[in-house]
């Protein structure tokens, strides 16, 4: 079922509006439909994610760029001549996520659908793909500049009335008496992927020592990934899960008991399977502790030597973890960064 245009629309009007005024480019809207494998028609190189939640609906919005096109806004906006992607341009992807995000969120809570958003993520590599669960309604819009189109990729959903009341009711009822952002936050996280992966794989991870990440200290390289947004009345951030190809194989294996070669979309909703059981679990540990938690839908990232972003001004922070004689790595980026 697709979203409602109404929702999408200022949406639109934002990308549009956004990249006019910032670098003077001409963008045209070409087209809107499902979010079918759009990868199939356009090559990705570059793209940001930011989750969505509110009221009545929690989705992501996913901006995806071929290398040609992000260049040419990049240079507009910045008076420069880039002829590479690095990662000094990866900021932009964030800044225009949250410009064009922003000019939406008050056009909606000007309409009544309150809505909050997430950090942004940004992801960079070669064969770029990105997607929402198969069970998520989702839709794509193409828009049109001289150096070719660009991609906004929308997944959604809309609570249910029972639902949003109660989740509007504890976040009234805990208002100012929700504990602040402390280092339990991550103790939680953690507790939530090994007792995930203990009782969804029979496996148990063993995690290394965390580490804020900035720059390229501490940078990983990955194969697929699920992202997700949180919000709460306490703090705001993204929580993600990256693996490299032969660990995701070998735990969807152990979650399935299918042998896979191969990373296909025929097996990447386990990526997002994982996220939200392991966000699940953590979620109940970090309400009991009176917070008020809201998640968006997870988006799934997969391709080759995969690369993740976030402002700069909100480094994320690292926890590797080992298993099968690999890796998979956590990242948290918190609207207010731990001491």
């Amino acid at each position: 079922m697709p979203i409602d245009k109404s929702f999408l629309k200022p949406f639109i009007v934002g990308a549009i509006r956004t990249v006019k005024d910032l670098c003077g480019i001409d963008v045209q809207f070409e087209t809107m439909g499902p979010s079918a494998s759009f990868n199939e028609r356009y090559r990705v190189d570059i793209a940001g994610v930011i989750g969505i939640t509110g009221t009545r609906f929690k989705g992501a919005m996913t901006l995806c760029f071929p290398k040609e096109v992000f260049l040419l806004i990049m240079n507009k906006m910045l008076g420069e001549n880039h002829t590479e992607l690095t990662r000094e341009l990866e900021d932009g992807a964030a800044e225009l996520s949250n410009i064009i995000f922003g000019q939406a969120k008050a056009a909606l809570n000007q309409a009544g659908h309150q809505i909050k958003m997430a950090i942004p993520s940004v992801i960079r590599g070669e064969r770029l793909e990105s997607g929402c669960p198969t069970s998520t309604s989702g839709d794509l819009v193409i828009l049109k500049t001289p150096a070719g189109p660009f991609i906004i990729e929308f997944a959604g959903a809309l609570m249910d009335e029972d639902k949003a009341e109660a989740l509007a009711e504890a976040q009234a009822k805990r208002g100012k008496e929700i504990p602040k952002l402390d280092a339990q936050v991550l103790l939680h996280f953690v507790d939530g992927i090994r007792k995930t992966l203990r009782v969804q794989c029979n496996v148990e991870p063993i995690p290394g020592k965390p580490y804020p990440r900035k720059g390229l200290e501490g940078d990983f390289t990955f194969q697929i990934g699920g992202i997700i947004g949180i919000t709460s009345a306490s703090f705001g951030g993204t929580f993600s899960i990256c693996f490299e190809k032969d660990v995701f194989l070998q735990l969807v294996y152990n979650l399935t008991g299918e042998q896979f070669t191969e990373i296909t979309k025929d097996i990447e909703d386990a990526a997002a399977e994982i996220v939200n059981i392991c966000f699940g679990t953590a979620k109940k540990l970090l309400n009991a502790d009176g917070y008020v938690v809201q998640s968006a839908i997870p988006t799934i990232v997969r391709g080759i030597n995969l690369h993740s972003a976030h402002p700069a001004n909100k480094p994320p922070i690292v926890m590797p973890f080992s298993v099968f004689n690999g890796f998979f790595w956590v990242e948290f980026a918190f609207e207010h960064l731990l001491e």
